[in-house]
């Protein structure tokens, strides 16, 4: 529940190594740890008044890396056993994306 922590070290991993052989498990990891972040779940709590959580942490953000995240994870890895999680937050993250489309 370190979803912060987990985020830095998928994105340090990301980009020194994109091919590691678990990158899979991170996209998922990093994609879950990013929508409850959005949520403001976990040990980690974001603080939307500084300045340097807000432009990180942003809620629309995060629900956006989560979306990219999972979605990656689909289409690199179709038969993956996180499959129905990641289809389950995804379904959740499009129909919060069309509820803020109408109320705009």
């Amino acid at each position: 529940k370190a979803y912060k922590q987990v985020l830095l070290r998928f994105e340090e991993t990301y980009a020194a190594y994109p091919a590691f052989s678990k990158m899979n498990e991170f996209l998922y990891l990093a994609g879950m740890s990013s929508y409850y972040l959005s949520k403001n779940q976990g040990r980690q709590k974001v603080n939307l008044k500084l300045e340097r959580e807000r432009e990180r942490y942003n809620p629309e953000k995060l629900r956006e890396d989560a979306t990219a995240y999972l979605g990656l994870l689909l289409e690199r890895d179709p038969d993956t056993k996180y499959r129905s999680d990641a289809e389950e937050v995804l379904k959740e993250l499009e129909a919060q994306a069309a509820k803020t489309a109408t109320d705009q």
